[in-house]
């Protein structure tokens, strides 16, 4: 770049300077520096070298202009590039050159879809002796254009094509094109069945693969049949790169379909095991018999399939098509598993009122995300253990009352998913109606009716079915009165009301928890014993005792602790903080079993009289952080691109180490005695701005001999380490 302004600077009089101009423009195109491109061509153009520009040779000119064209197609302006191409192609000597301006030019018009323009440079292209590949995609690229009357010649010449041994690596892309050809003439069956084609064919070109994929999947999304749809965006999904324009968007569908067809698999799965409890044994033997019998058969024609130059993975025999299904005849879904709901959604049971067992209240910040929750979470839609054994079916049949009730339950959970998901997600309102009116024609007493009614009276409403939107509000307001739907229903404002009660109770959370961030521990116990008066029946209230239980266990002893826990559990059997509680009763238990074998007293209160003071020791610098607000390993980092800038000659470490489940400990190690440790205390505090990762806040941080440090982190108690700290570092 430096000789080209050299010759553009110092030979200002001579024609290279313009060359040189040219391919300082080219590198800043390729570069992506379109703004410096901008300002050569103002300098190209600028009036006073008007005459002389004008004196210039076609070739330059030529140059120029197919530069200029460059620059805009590579900012994607594909309507201003065709001027300048035009003119590259009318000043260029060189045929070879032309033909390849003139393909682009064809493409620039395709991509304005002035597709009659494009096919009319596609056949000056090819009238143009251009090499062999440049005449098939030009071939292709028109097929891509037209429609009517002008697809007949195309197709013909397509298929002509076909017949070709030599173009057999481009057979896929043929097939694709006649797939343009045949949806432009309306030919539904004739577009699936060259796209197949397609796909078949497609040995080395994954991109085209995946486009087959995708319009596969495009055309069922838009029948709608999701399950099959989902499959083919699976499909294009692993055959598009990640850096493909079309792969976010084949991700997105594939994701929001996701659910659909583990809804579908469920429901099927169900009905069928109900089918079977129905059966005599003697035709249940029968039935599993024939089923053991399909996998494998299924199995054989699949080894059969992948040695096979045209196999194709997607089947539309595997896709799962309705809830109703008989589960055990499809091969795809048995092998469906439940536990891609616990990848995806977590444990979102823990979230207030993610699914709604009990229909009477609504979150008004959660209309749409309302789905319903299952009573087991992981594995129960797989079948266990080998698929050609009896055994594995009969264990999962419902053969008493309790089994059947749960079974139902499942089905009532994957009825209102589905609804929930084709409503909110889908946006498919239709479909959501059949799953909602579904579930309550074959569970009318469901636990969802309440829910699932204002479901139904919403979408009838806003689709102005005001006779069925009116069925089911009769319905909530009869049944229901005392409920938010039923007051949101009489009173529109009524969301207002909640919306404003939900903030000021999760405003008070948030600064209850704040303060047990920053170990203000009898505060926060105050703030959670009040909680409940202040706001009765709130959702929030299993965090506040599970927080209160916490601060409990940090400023007071291990009896006082577990008495708090076993409360917590008791008041909140079915909240995601139960689990935790349990888990830490859990630890308390082998923490009282190992001091009990060791004679040690479970009520003693450690002291910080427990620590001894020595400044000749080694000693750690600790700062003291919650991972639920702080990015550990990012402060991580900046401690020790501290250490490097301001301490390169201590050859300081820095690492991190949790204190318990939701703290850590940065640590840094390790100063040769107290004096030179307090130093490097009072430098973090006077430069704390050079720790990015660390926010406002009192974060405790102290420094600790190498003998007291052991003992601190087996009490783990922070205000007792810091008091010690305080009286013998900072007060001497």
């Amino acid at each position: 770049m430096e000789s080209f302004e050299y010759v553009a600077k110092h030979y200002k009089k001579y024609p290279v300077k313009y060359y040189a101009l040219i391919w300082m423009m080219r590198t800043y195109n390729q570069t992506g520096e379109f703004g410096s491109t901008q300002t050569i061509r103002d300098r190209i153009y600028d009036k006073k070298n008007k005459a002389d520009l004008e004196k210039q040779p076609k070739k330059f000119l030529a140059e120029l202009a197919s530069t200029e064209a460059d620059y805009f197609i590579q900012q994607k302006m594909y309507g201003h590039a065709i001027e300048p191409l035009e003119k590259a192609i009318e000043l260029h000597k060189s045929r070879k050159t032309r033909v390849r301006y003139v393909y682009i030019l064809a493409q620039l018009y395709q991509e304005k879809r002035e597709f009659i323009k494009a096919s009319q440079y596609y056949v000056q292209v090819l009238k143009m002796n251009p090499s062999y590949e440049m005449a098939f995609n030009a071939q292709i690229n028109r097929a891509k254009g037209l429609s009517g009357k002008g697809t007949q010649d195309i197709r013909k010449e397509l298929e002509k094509m076909l017949s070709d041994e030599k173009n057999s690596e481009y057979f896929d892309q043929i097939y694709y094109a006649l797939a343009g050809l045949a949806q432009r003439d309306g030919e539904k069956k004739a577009v699936i069945d060259y796209l197949k084609l397609c796909i078949l064919h497609s040995v080395n070109n994954d991109i085209q693969k995946g486009l087959a994929y995708e319009r596969l999947a495009n055309i069922y999304f838009d029948k709608p049949n999701y399950p099959l749809a989902k499959a083919y965006y699976d499909s294009a999904s692993t055959s598009l790169p990640d850096n493909h324009d079309n792969y976010r968007d084949v991700v997105n569908r594939k994701n929001s379909l996701k659910d659909i067809v583990k809804y579908l698999n469920i429901i099927a799965y169900e009905d069928s095991l109900q089918q079977l409890a129905g059966m005599s044994e003697k035709e249940r033997k029968n039935v599993i018999d024939d089923i053991i019998q399909k996998v494998i058969d299924d199995e054989l024609k699949e080894k059969q399939l992948q040695n096979s130059p045209t196999y194709n993975p997607t089947s539309e025999d595997d896709i799962p098509k309705s809830g109703s299904m008989w589960y055990f005849y499809n091969s795809a879904a048995m092998s469906f598993g439940y536990n891609e709901f616990v990848r995806k959604w977590g444990t979102r049971k823990l979230t207030d009122n993610w699914r709604r067992k009990n229909k009477n209240s609504i979150d008004p910040n959660e209309m749409g995300d309302d789905f319903a929750e299952s009573e087991e979470e992981e594995d129960i839609y797989e079948i266990k253990g080998d698929p050609k054994r009896k055994e594995s079916y009969l264990e999962n049949i419902p053969t008493n009352r309790t089994q059947m009730m749960a079974s139902n339950q499942r089905i009532m959970d994957a009825y209102y998913n589905l609804g929930i998901v084709y409503k909110e997600l889908l946006l498919d309102d239709n479909q959501a109606i059949e799953s909602f009116e579904r579930l309550l024609e074959r569970f009318p007493k469901t636990e969802y009716r309440l829910s699932t009614c204002y479901q139904l009276y919403r979408l009838h409403l806003g689709h102005g079915r005001i006779n069925k939107a009116n069925k089911y509000r009769d319905i909530i307001l009869n049944e229901y009165p005392d409920s938010d739907y039923a007051k949101l229903i009489q009173n529109p404002e009524y969301i207002k009301t909640l919306k404003a009660k939900k903030n000021k109770i999760e405003k008070y959370y948030d600064q209850t928890y704040r303060a047990y961030e920053h170990n203000q521990y009898q505060l926060v116990i105050s703030r959670c014993a009040v909680s409940d008066s202040l706001f009765p029946k709130n959702k929030l209230q299993a965090k506040f005792d599970y927080l209160k239980a916490l601060s409990i266990g940090k400023s007071k002893n291990i009896i006082e602790f577990e008495k708090a826990l076993k409360e917590v559990v008791a008041k909140h059997p079915n909240d995601e903080v139960k689990p935790r509680a349990e888990a830490t009763l859990a630890l308390i238990a082998k923490v009282k079993t190992t001091l009990k074998d060791t004679g040690s007293s479970v009520t003693k209160t450690p002291s910080p009289a427990m620590y001894s003071y020595n400044r000749k020791l080694a000693h750690y610098y600790i700062i003291v952080v919650p991972d639920s607000v702080i990015d550990v390993n990012k402060l991580t980092i900046d401690f020790s691109n501290y250490n490097s800038k301001f301490f390169s000659l201590s050859k300081l470490q820095t690492k991190s180490m949790l204190l318990d489940e939701e703290t850590h400990l940065i640590i840094i190690q390790k100063f040769s005695d107290g004096n030179k440790a307090i130093k490097y205390y009072d430098s973090i505090k006077q430069n704390r701005k050079e720790i990015a990762a660390l926010p406002p806040g009192d974060f405790p941080q102290f420094i600790i001999s190498s003998a007291n440090f052991p003992l601190f982190y087996k009490e783990k108690k922070v205000e007792n380490y810091s008091a010690f700290f305080q009286d013998k570092y900072l007060s001497n």
